[in-house]
Order: C-alpha cells, then structure tokens, then sequence
C-alpha cells in the first residue's frame, strides 16, 4: 500500500490511501519523520480488510482539436503570432468523425477486457468541444454500451446555451471543467475570442443560466499567472455572487510555462496566499478540495496505460492531455493500438513534462494538508 503524508502547523498527520485521507496525531510519526511500523501495519490491514469496487478505465477523447479563443498560455498553441495576437498558431485541427467513433468504442472496449475494467470514466477534451456539439453526441453514443458511469467535459462555456446544457445533461454528463482568470479585467486581457473581445461575462452568465436549466455540476479552475495574482479574491467574490457557489466545485491552478512562446512573469510564494484564497472559496460556498501530484494521473501515470487512455479526434494515441495533438508524440492509434515497448518508451511523457515554473512536490503536498485540515476545522 503506498501512503502518502505530511505534516501540517496543529501537528495533525494527514495520510493518504489508495482509496481516502486519514487524520492522524502527530505522535504517528517518528523522530525520522516516517510512519511508525504499528501505525503502518493498522492502514494496511485496514486498506487490506475492506471490499473494493472494480476499478474504472479512464478515457479522455479530444473531440475537436479546433478553439474559439486565442489564450497566449495555452498548451496546444505551437507559436506566438504578433500578426495574430488572439488567434495563436495551433495544432493541427482535427474533428471526430462517426466512424472514429466507433472505432475509439472498439478500442475502449478491448481495453477494458484486457484491463478488467468493469466501468467507464470519460472526460470530453478539445480545442473546444461546444463548437461542434454533434461529435460529443456522436461519442455519447458509440460509448453507450461501455458502462459509462462517469462523463465529464472540459470548456470555456462561452457557447454553453441552457438548452445544450440539458441535452448534454440528458445525454449523460455529469461535469464541466470552465477556467477563469482572475476578476473581469484580468480574465479578459487574456482569455479572449478571435477578435479580440472579453469572454468573462459571458461565460459567468452561460454558468449561471446553465444551472437553472439542468443539474451538471461545474468545476471552477482559477489560472494564477503574475498579471492575475492580485485579482483572485475580487473573482471569488464576483464568480459567488452570480452563480450557484453550492453546485461548484473550485480550485487554483498555476501557469507553469509549458507554452510555446510564452513565459510566466513571476511565481509567488504560493502556499500561503493559496491557502487564503481556498478558505475565501470555503466561505462563499464553493465544494474545494487539495491539490493532487500529478503522479496521480490515471492516463499517463504509468507507462504503457494500463489506467486509461488519452485519444485524438482523428483516432491518435497519446500519453498524456499536454502532449495531444503534438508531433512525435503519437503512442499508436486505436485502430491497431499501443507502438510496441521501445516505441512507446521514446514518446510516453506525463503531466508537467514540459512545465518550466510548476510548483515542488513537497510544497504541494504541504499545500494539500493545509487545505485538508482547513476543511476538517469547517
């Protein structure tokens, strides 16, 4: 059993499990800073006792590789245009066709057989999913009979109609992951369409609108860059004000310079000022939970993707959301699977594996025990 732990300021012990966090006393520890050999023995026998429910394989399906925005930070832009400063040169475009629908279906299927996966967690990716509705729908569709028990998407909402919303939420998904960054002004300076114009409002107004129509739940990620430091509890404030804070779940995310032509000006001394930040979240409502490693990803976690798969609309494998898209790192394709070990070993990268400025393991993982024992004082 691996176990994860930290030490937090009231001396409390936060360890995670495979399956859950425990808060342990302080005296857990010894003087090396480890577990002691009784307090190890406990979890596992306890991890060991209970009956676990058969993991999921997680597929993450990039729809449409196309974007309605232009955000300079963006993973999937391949340069910076000064001719064209809000329409970034991109990867190349790519859409889901039904009959690659079928054939990703065909591919999750044999997966899960060979995995031993009984159910199905898929997290709908772009470019921009909502400029083409009909391939979500598509993939919804091929995907049906793959034990779907989770489906998530990630958009900027700006073309989030109440009425796509509840054929979205009928159709079976569960979430959207939507970004801001910071208050009005400073989202607006960088998360803009084509010509140039502001999406802040929008977007706050299609979320708000969204959750009168249906019961999706949204995920609020908040990007910290040096422009926006300043600005995140003016967003706090505005974002609780105008939508539904209960129905929300929240975390901050910081830039980290993976972007062609595109550097961070700064990075703060994050832990403190996040910490704030999460218990101003707390306070206005929002469901706000501790960071996680990035070790922990299901799609490229592990070598070989053994956990889930991550699947270009035309059908191309990668190891990883940051590298989709991306010449060179294609790791097979879903008609005739995974290249072989040695081919797959050259291109397979994990999350952060071009991040400049992201923040140390170990301050995240003190970030994540503060934020625990926050929300067990609440």
């Amino acid at each position: 059993m691996t176990v994860k732990w930290t030490a937090v300021d009231s001396g409390a012990i936060w360890v995670e499990t495979s399956r859950s966090f425990l808060r342990l006393p302080s005296w857990a520890t010894n003087r090396s800073g480890r577990l002691r050999l009784p307090v190890r023995a406990a979890l596992a026998l306890g991890d060991k006792g209970e009956r676990r429910p058969s993991p999921a394989y997680a597929v993450t399906v990039l729809t449409t590789t196309a974007c309605n925005l232009g955000c300079s930070y963006c993973f999937q832009n391949v340069a910076l245009d000064s001719s064209q400063p809000f329409a970034p040169l991109r990867i190349e475009a790519r859409h889901l066709a039904e009959d690659v629908a079928a054939e990703i279906a065909n591919f999750v299927q044999d997966q899960m057989r060979r995995q031993s996966k009984e159910k199905l967690e898929l997290l709908i990716f772009g470019g921009e999913p909502l400029l083409a509705p009909q391939r979500i729908f598509a993939l919804l569709a091929a995907l049906s009979g793959c034990g779907l028990s989770k489906v998530e998407m990630i958009s900027n909402a700006v073309k989030l109609t109440p009425e796509l919303a509840a054929k979205l939420a009928d159709a079976g998904v569960n979430r959207i992951q939507v970004t801001f960054d910071g208050s009005q002004q400073a989202h607006d300076a960088v998360r803009r369409d084509h010509r140039g114009s502001g999406t802040y409002d929008k977007i706050a107004t299609n979320i708000a609108l969204a959750q009168e129509a249906c019961g999706i739940t949204f995920s609020i990620r908040v990007n910290l860059t040096g422009e926006n430091i300043g600005t995140i509890g003016d967003l706090l404030d505005d974002l609780s004000s105008r939508i539904d804070a209960s129905r929300c779940d929240l975390h901050l995310a910081i830039v980290d310079g993976t972007q062609a032509g595109f550097e961070p000006e700064f990075r703060p001394d994050y832990e403190g000022q996040l910490l704030d930040w999460y218990s101003l979240a707390r306070k206005h409502g929002f469901n706000v939970k501790p960071p996680v490693s990035v070790g922990d990803c299901a799609y490229c976690g592990t070598a070989g993707a053994t956990g889930g798969a991550v699947i270009n609309a035309d059908g191309t494998l990668y190891s990883c959301w940051d590298s989709a898209g991306q010449d060179g790192y294609e790791v097979g394709h879903v008609r005739a699977g995974y290249y072989d070990d040695d081919r797959l070993a050259e291109r397979w990268v994990s999350c952060g594996y071009q991040a400049r400025h992201g923040p140390a393991p170990d301050g995240l993982a003190r970030l994540g025990a503060e934020v625990l024992e926050l929300l067990h004082g609440s």
